[in-house]
């Protein structure tokens, strides 16, 4: 036991630390207009489903996350990836069964 009488041990974890890898690619995230849950919403998919087509459809990523400024480019990937997406994620397949 430590001095004010608790457990050494491991934290109780309550998210990214500032610092921490996860919490520069929330930040990175959230920089964009458009990200991967708003192509997802558009498409009618789930958001690992999107990720999959972008991968798929060779779209790279904008630094560390997938994520559009302009309307233009958001746009043209959803153009480009209408054709390519057509199963739903597992999720949306057995809720539906």
């Amino acid at each position: 036991m430590s001095e004010n009488g608790k457990k050494n041990g491991a934290a109780k974890k309550t998210g990214a630390k500032a610092g921490s890898a996860a919490a520069r690619l929330k930040e990175e995230k959230a920089s964009f207009k458009y990200n991967v849950d708003n192509l997802a919403e558009t498409l009618g998919i789930e958001s690992a489903s999107a990720r999959v087509a972008l991968r798929k459809a060779g779209i790279k990523k904008a630094g560390r996350a997938y994520g559009w400024n302009s309307r233009d480019d958001f746009d043209g990937v959803v153009r480009k990836l209408k054709g390519a997406v057509s199963k739903p994620a597992k999720k949306e397949a057995q809720a539906e069964a």
